[in-house]
This record gives structure tokens, sequence and C-alpha cells, in this order.
């Protein structure tokens, strides 16, 4: 998987808890605005949730990429047409990630 992305891993900046930084600290996200001191508490606790969730992203896209390439064994049809279902979102979820494909 070749990636256009800032390489992961992202993390959540200590001193601001709605900003995602790469391994090189550079900026790669803001969730919820820059002013997170303007945001209510109940606003802020699901920004912060954001965060983690959009750090999370490498990670995440690499675990799909691994899950593509781990060959599929039949143990029964439902099984089979699971992993089969899987695959194509996890797929979906890549090409979505890396063009912006629904």
């Amino acid at each position: 998987m070749t990636t256009k992305h800032t390489p992961g891993p992202w993390m959540i900046d200590s001193s601001v808890a709605t900003h995602i930084i790469g391994a090189n600290r550079r900026p790669v996200a803001t969730s919820g605005g820059y002013s997170s001191n303007a945001i209510p508490d109940n606003g802020r606790a699901e920004n912060e949730a954001n965060a983690r969730l959009i750090a999370a992203a490498p990670t995440l896209l690499a675990v799909l990429d691994a899950m593509l390439n781990c060959p599929i064994r039949p143990v029964g049809d439902y099984q089979y047409a699971k992993a089969v279902s899987a695959r194509k979102m996890a797929a979906a979820a890549i090409a979505q990630a890396e063009k912006g494909d629904a």
C-alpha cells in the first residue's frame, strides 16, 4: 500500500486534546475547531473522542490492508460469504481513505 498521507503513528497533542499530530510533531488535523476552550463541556468530550478516532486512522488503514492480504479458508458457505463481504468492506474503506471514493 502506497500512501500520500502523513505517515503514522498519529497521536493526540498532549497540550490540546483536539489536535492530532504526526510522528514528526506536525499538525495533521483538528477536531472541533482550534478554540477548544470555547466549546461547552459536552462538545469537548465529543471532539476529543473524534480526535482519538482520527488519530487511529493510519493504524486502522494498515489493519484493513493486512486483512486483505490474508487468505480466506472456506469453512462453510456462511463463514466464507462473511469473509468475502468483510474483504469488500475493507477494500471500499481503503478506496475511500486513499481516493475519496465512497
